[in-house]
């Protein structure tokens, strides 16, 4: 009987092992690495490296390794200051470092020689975002788009038909599958929010009633981005073999501030 017990708890232990889960935590930021090199482009080893949300205030920090390299993980979607600092060396600082979900930018950094109390500040470069380390092809949708589009139903289900390659379900169909990408069946898309399952859990995993998408719907000046991966997701965004999608909402600000806006249909 104990080894029936064991038997039994050991091909539990398996399954649940071999249940695969998707790895959502990983979703919903973005990713910063660079090089610090000296002026003849020798690496700096252990250099400071900070950055600051310009927005919130709030700092991460990090250190060069041996090869001059340093990398910031699962960062949220803001732009950021970029301050590197080692001894011997100007201060180097570059401001308006923009982040964007679901990506690695690169910012490298030239320290000039001299007293780390002077600050060399870069303002306006532009941070590399060519994703040299996926597969995956994606299309950005941020604020300026939709600001300047006529969203009738002024949610982000709205935000899939902006993209390129993307087909609307068809409003009089009684599937209520959901939208399309590039050819893909439709049914086929995840709707993430902030890197979590955000899926409308209806008829076939999408919704009841209406066109299928996203569960939890949210007004355009809550969403910071809203990113369509339509080629090779990474595992984290699992679940179907069609397009992807993750909502970033915003972070806030130490500032008030609000927005106002009138629809009409005529």
């Amino acid at each position: 009987m104990l080894r029936l017990c064991k038997a039994v708890f050991a091909a539990a232990t398996l399954v649940g092992l071999g249940h695969g889960l998707n790895a959502f935590a990983q979703a919903g930021y973005g990713e910063l690495s660079g090089l610090v090199t000296d002026p003849t482009h020798a690496a700096i080893a252990h250099a400071d490296v900070k950055l600051l949300d310009n927005a919130t205030g709030q700092a991460r920090e990090t250190f060069t390794n041996s090869a001059g390299e340093y990398r910031f993980t699962a960062v949220p979607v803001a732009s950021y200051t970029l301050n590197v600092s080692a001894p011997g060396f100007k201060s180097f600082e570059a401001t308006s470092v923009t982040l964007s979900v679901g990506t690695t930018s690169t910012q490298d950094a030239v320290l000039s020689i001299g007293s780390a109390t002077d600050v060399v500040e870069v303002t306006g470069q532009s941070v590399e975002q060519v994703q040299t380390d996926t597969s995956a092809v994606s299309q950005l949708i941020d604020s300026s788009v939709w600001r300047s589009s006529p969203l009738e139903t002024r949610t982000q289900n709205a935000f899939i038909d902006l993209v390129a390659g993307a087909t609307p379900d068809d409003p009089n169909s009684t599937t209520f599958r959901g939208a399309a990408v590039d050819g893909a069946r439709t049914g086929t898309g995840n709707y993430l929010l902030e890197g979590m399952d955000n899926n409308e859990q209806g008829q076939g995993g999408v919704a009841l009633v209406g066109v299928g998408g996203a569960s939890l719907t949210l007004s355009p000046d809550a969403i910071e981005e809203y990113r369509v991966i339509t080629h090779d997701a990474p595992a984290e965004y699992g679940r179907s073999g069609g397009f992807a999608t993750d909502t970033v909402l915003k972070s806030g600000t130490n500032q008030w501030h609000g927005s106002l806006f009138e629809y009409n249909r005529v």
